[in-house]
């Protein structure tokens, strides 16, 4: 057998058809269909019962494997020379796509893996996307680091690779395997056969695990530090080395993770977090805890009346405006130190004046803020801290979110 069309499903009948009937419809004859069913129930089973293809051999997967341990066991299960990967809601685009797979391997025998171009479709509005694939190729047989700024691959559908071939993929992760799977590939075997050809079609409808998977930030938090955590070193050699750090950064950012705090409340397994994340919200914390001298500074050195000692730990949002409430009596007025602790996020001691000091320098008065009744007048006199969170598109529009600290 020269190869295995290799499909693994989980409940998409409907596109498994398509991706079948491509498969069908290929000039090259010498392959067999390998299917590894993890769905619940019947219907797929039944369906290809009713093909009667000697071409096809299927498996139902009872109980259920998940994604990577399927993949695994589908590959471990064919029995060709080449193993050439199609999800189930991916399928190929011409009736020579298959041979010319095939006959690029057979023309690199130095290569283990090799994959094709392919087009895509933007979702919700099913425009086809072409990715240049081509201008990749030999940057990553260089460095195959630059997959951690990116998928310049793409889904498995694309690939193929011998039987032969070592590399499996990381049955712990979900969203990044077939990063890890590539990467894993060429630092094995840095000869890539490419036809550079639009030969697949991949799909943006169905249950698409990519989409499940950004779905659940846990999931793709914790697989981009397990890849990191697994080719530190390589990283930390590459050119790409900051790109990669900057990138995880962002994605942090993106998904509103504030905190040291938010993070180990977001992960549910035991992946070690990235010294440079680590180091990320140290530092913001310490900039933070600049910036609250420079103003606590300033308000104490104008007149000397307001005391305040402030302590708190790495859980305070970068963009955080300060404003002190500072009372109306006069600047010889005795009162007690205040203390705000960490976290500060939206604490407050209620007072009557406001000065909202913008990145510790310039001071402004806004103007609407009301403090509550029952809270001015169970605190007529103390001076208070309030925390402003960022401000969104519009500069003047500011949220307010506090609560009550003794």
């Amino acid at each position: 057998m020269k190869i295995t069309v290799a499909i693994p499903t989980y409940n998409n009948l409907k596109d498994l058809k398509r991706a079948l009937e491509s498969v069908f419809m290929q000039d090259f004859e010498d392959y067999e269909i390998v299917i590894t069913d993890d769905s619940k129930d019947n219907e797929t089973e039944d369906y290809i019962k009713s093909l009667n293809n000697p071409k096809i051999r299927y498996i139902h997967n009872i109980p259920s494997l998940g994604p990577s341990k399927n993949w695994n066991y589908m590959i471990e299960q064919s029995k060709g020379e080449y193993i050439k990967i199609l999800f189930d809601d991916d399928w190929f685009l011409t009736n020579d796509a298959l041979g010319k797979i095939v006959k690029i391997m057979d023309e690199h025998p130095e290569s283990d893996f090799g994959y094709c171009r392919q087009i895509g479709f933007k979702p919700g509005t099913n425009k086809v996307v072409h990715r240049r694939a081509q201008k990749y190729v030999k940057r990553l047989q260089k460095d195959p680091m630059e997959l951690m700024l990116a998928n310049r691959i793409s889904a498995p559908s694309v690939v193929i690779f011998k039987k032969s071939f070592p590399v499996r993929f990381d049955e712990n992760m979900l969203y990044a395997n077939d990063t890890d799977f590539y990467i894993k590939a060429l630092l094995h075997n840095k000869n890539i056969a490419f036809v550079n050809e639009e030969l697949i079609a991949l799909g943006c409808g169905g249950p698409q695990i990519t989409e499940r998977c950004r779905q659940n930030i846990n999931l793709v938090v914790e697989d981009c530090f397990c890849l990191y955590n697994k080719y530190t070193s390589l990283i930390e050699k590459s050119k790409y080395c900051n790109k990669i750090k900057r990138k995880i950064i962002k994605m942090l950012k993106n998904f509103n993770i504030e905190t040291l705090e938010n993070l180990d409340t977001l992960l549910q397994t035991e992946v070690a977090v990235p010294d440079f994340v680590v180091k990320y919200y140290t530092k913001k914390s310490q900039n933070l805890a600049a910036k609250i001298r420079t103003v606590i500074e300033f308000l104490t050195g104008g007149g000397g009346f307001v005391r305040v000692s402030v302590s708190f730990a790495d859980t305070i949002h970068p963009f955080i405006n300060f404003l002190f409430l500072l009372p109306h009596s006069g600047t010889g007025a005795a009162l007690p130190a205040i203390t705000v602790s960490s976290p500060l996020m939206g604490e407050r001691i209620c007072g009557r004046t406001i000065v909202r000091v913008a990145n510790g320098t310039r001071l402004l008065s806004p103007q609407g803020f009301q403090t509550s009744l029952r809270e001015r007048e169970a605190n007529p006199r103390q001076a208070g801290l309030w925390c402003l969170r960022e401000r969104e598109t519009n500069p003047r529009q500011i949220r307010w979110k506090g609560a009550y600290a003794n």
